[in-house]
């Protein structure tokens, strides 16, 4: 039998798929520099976007300045899916159906989007997640084998081994908990008691991260990547490089993101010094380490303020302070900064509270005041022309409980970025 699931990695978990972005009166195209334009997209081609604004004038902006486009309405929530996450952060909220022809399988997404998921493609996988079960699933972490987890008699069990098919009604797999590689039954688990699958790390697929120009959003909570090419009667083509082309109504759509040319992303960027490290003293001489992580969050998910996603970004945990070289053409740093959603699914019996505060050249240039969880991100826009050196800190509020901070003590540094000079 032809393996179903070979070798696969990647980087998402459930917890990512339950979000919400903020709700918008009109369909908005966001420049660099945080200028938008609000109206009604006409058209998007491979250089530019024409929006009719609510004056009814007609514009046509060039692609390179634009850095999102956003459009009403908000994710619809439904706990009655499957995920299917990819190693390059994709993701698609759905169902799985049996492939007909015994070569993998179908996925099939609730904006409608039929994806094949062929042997040759396998590599590109990172993980299936119940929806269903999602508030059982245990944390990501991949190893050399294929992982299950799932429920038995109401216990959370797990296995490892090498994965031959999935359907949308079984997991068909090889255990090597207890035998040798090619050695063990072929074991059986309804896929309603899945918890989670987590592929190998073993990947065999590349990403070619200049093809990911775009991050297309849409109200079911799946996110594509790949390039915008076209649109015509509301519906625009992705060319993506897993699944190929791509088309999607814009009515299913809340977020286009794009890559830009004068943009540099503080998470691409290694810190020229890490003055903390998450570092938090509890009680004594006991300290524990937290360090920042890059574009997912404490959980594994993409980062997070108040259901707004933020792709490029720094989570920290308090206590941190991160410096970082300005890039010599940056005119400008602008970033959203919150309380990570993540602690929201942590101890109810503490509120996360936290400060955010911006260094130039060692003077302080911003200072966010407290900030709790589930509030609405803050702005931080500062010019850094001619300047050297930036140092993002994350630090407690006056009144917080220790114990708090050890818990929830999470923040974003969403979409943290330098802004060049057009000129």
């Amino acid at each position: 039998m032809k393996p179903v699931i070979g070798k696969l990695s990647a980087f998402l978990i459930a917890s990512t798929f339950a979000f919400s972005f903020r709700a918008i009166a009109a369909e908005t195209v966001i420049l660099v520099d945080e200028t938008s334009y609000k109206g009604e997209i006409q058209n998007i081609t491979a250089t530019t976007i024409t929006i009719k604004k609510e004056n009814d004038e007609v514009i046509e902006i060039p692609r390179a300045k634009v850095i999102e486009i956003s459009f009403p309405g908000e994710v619809v929530a439904n706990s009655s899916s499957m995920a299917l996450g990819l190693r390059d952060g994709e993701q698609f909220v759905g169902e799985i159906q049996p492939s007909g022809n015994g070569d993998g399988f179908v996925f099939v997404d609730r904006s409608r989007l039929r994806l094949d998921v062929t042997e040759d493609i396998f590599g590109a996988v990172m993980q299936i997640d119940n929806q269903r079960n999602k508030a059982q699933t245990p944390p990501l972490e991949r190893t050399d084998r294929d992982t299950i987890f799932y429920f038995e008699n109401g216990a959370l069990e797990f296995d490892a081994g090498y994965i031959y098919s999935i359907d949308n009604e079984v997991v068909t797999y090889e255990s090597h908990i207890w035998n040798e590689p090619g050695e063990g039954d072929h074991l059986r688990i309804a896929l309603s008691q899945v918890i989670r699958i987590v592929m190998s790390d073993d990947s065999g697929f590349e990403f070619d991260a200049d093809e990911n120009t775009e991050s297309v959003y849409t109200k079911y909570g799946s996110i594509l990547k790949g390039k915008v090419v076209s649109m015509e009667n509301r519906t625009i083509a992705i060319e993506n490089q897993v699944f190929g082309r791509l088309e999607l109504n814009l009515r299913d759509v809340v977020s286009i993101r794009s890559k830009n040319d004068l943009v540099t992303y503080v998470s691409d960027i290694e810190p020229s010094s890490v003055l903390e490290h998450g570092a938090l003293r509890m009680r004594g001489d006991q300290t524990t380490f937290f360090p920042f992580r890059t574009n997912l969050d404490f959980a594994g998910g993409v980062p997070a303020i108040r259901g707004r996603r933020y792709l490029n970004s720094l989570v920290c945990h308090v206590y941190s302070k991160l410096e970082f070289d300005v890039p010599g053409d940056a005119i400008e740093f602008v970033s959203y900064v919150g309380v990570s959603d993540e602690t929201l699914n942590l101890s109810p019996d503490y509120t996360a509270k936290m400060v955010f505060r911006v260094y130039v050249d060692g003077e302080k240039k911003f200072d966010s005041g407290v900030l709790i969880e589930n509030s609405a991100a803050t702005l931080v826009k500062l010019s850094v022309r001619g300047q050297q050196k930036l140092a993002l800190e994350l630090t407690w509020a006056d009144d917080g409980d220790p114990i708090s901070y050890y818990i929830k003590g999470r923040g974003v540094w969403g979409d943290a970025r330098f802004i060049a000079s057009e000129e």
